[in-house]
């Protein structure tokens, strides 16, 4: 993704003192273990397990269901069918991005955002980039604990990424190995909890991917998999979409040490003007993907005309996360996202609320 500004020191520290209080009421830590045990009760829902109504049981393959389906409380794990990463309800992934790793922050007086977010937006999942190699191991943990709570509390899915910050096109094997054994192990349980391995540790476009970000996606790979064993693991996060032939190499590369079934390839769509991958051919990464039963998620749609991209990416039952109306240090500018979602003319159903369409019409 297009770096975005990393916040100062002091900046960080008042975003975190704003969080502890609010985390406080969110998180009971036992005096035995560091790890506070998180929580979240729901109505009608006292062991915190995900209820979803009988009508959209069947998600958006059961068509005719009288009414939409109700999300009441934490999500079940997404899931892999026929090649495609669904929720719970059979839903694409369809989300915001949060670069809290570069000073996107949370505080006690915007925690009902996610809540409006999951109501109004027709959107179901946070993506965040929570940490990159500029910082220290466990420096945003607080702010992750409210991520997964309020999450959880919204009915929305939340992917933690180790982001880039000013480090674009390159890893660091210990930072990312330091990051998932605090990270993977501590949301194991957490069941709307996804984790993607690395935001852009390669630009990449008609040459294969370098063994290097291969070994270091098998190693980050096998160890979220050793902490976090039913949890969906997001892989490579290209900052494009690759010639076909590229995801060919790389899925057959992986391919002996990854579990498809609970595993992604993630890619980003930052450049209209890429002559990467042109969009028209979209269907050529999508026959490679299916052929090879791996599923694909949009970790970021292009800044402008964005429109298309969703309905060629829904035709294509392929999950998308929106970045441009509230990546920037401190953005909340949900209305104008309603707004060009709704000029685009683009529509789907949502897990919840009415917007872009009114579920009970289309399920």
């Amino acid at each position: 993704m297009s770096p975005s500004r990393t916040a100062p020191l002091s900046k960080r520290r008042a975003a975190r003192f704003k969080l502890a209080s609010c985390v406080t009421a969110l998180c009971i830590a036992a005096c035995t273990d560091p790890r506070p045990e998180i929580i979240a009760r729901f109505p009608g829902d006292a062991g915190g397990a995900s209820a979803i109504g009988a009508a959209g049981a069947s998600g958006e393959s059961g068509a005719g269901a009288a009414t939409a389906p109700v999300v009441h409380a934490q999500r079940d794990r997404v899931k892999v069918v026929n090649g495609k990463l669904v929720t719970d309800i059979n839903t694409p992934l369809r989300g915001l991005t949060l670069p809290v790793d570069t000073g996107w922050t949370l505080t006690q007086y915007d925690f009902d955002l996610i809540t409006t977010i999951a109501q109004t937006s027709g959107l179901n999942t946070l993506h965040v980039y929570l940490e990159n190699s500029t910082l220290v191991s466990g420096a945003m943990e607080s702010e992750a604990d409210a991520l997964v709570a309020l999450t959880a509390q919204a009915g929305m899915y939340l992917i933690i990424g180790f982001g880039t910050g000013t480090a674009l096109n390159s890893f660091d094997q210990a930072k990312i190995t330091s990051f998932w054994q605090r990270y993977a192990a501590r949301y194991a349980d957490r069941t709307q909890v996804l984790f993607e391995i690395q935001n852009d540790p390669e630009s990449t476009c008609d040459k294969p991917v370098l063994a290097a970000t291969l070994t270091m996606e098998r190693a980050a790979y096998k160890l979220i998999r050793s902490l976090a064993p039913d949890s969906h693991v997001l892989l490579l996060s290209t900052p494009n979409l690759t010639a076909a032939s590229v995801l060919e190499s790389a899925i057959t590369s992986l391919s002996s040490d990854v579990d498809w079934s609970n595993a992604s390839i993630a890619m980003d769509v930052t450049d209209l003007k890429s002559t990467c991958l042109p969009f028209a051919n979209l269907s050529d990464l999508t026959d490679v993907a299916n052929a090879h039963g791996v599923p694909l998620l949009i970790g970021q749609l292009p800044p402008t005309d964005w429109g298309p991209y969703i309905t060629q990416f829904e035709q294509a039952k392929i999950g998308w996360m929106q970045f441009t109306y509230f990546a920037d240090p401190g953005s909340r500018d949900l209305p104008s996202y309603l707004s060009a979602t709704s000029a685009a003319g683009v529509t789907w159903c949502p897990d919840q609320g009415k917007f872009p369409e009114d579920a009970s019409s289309c399920h």
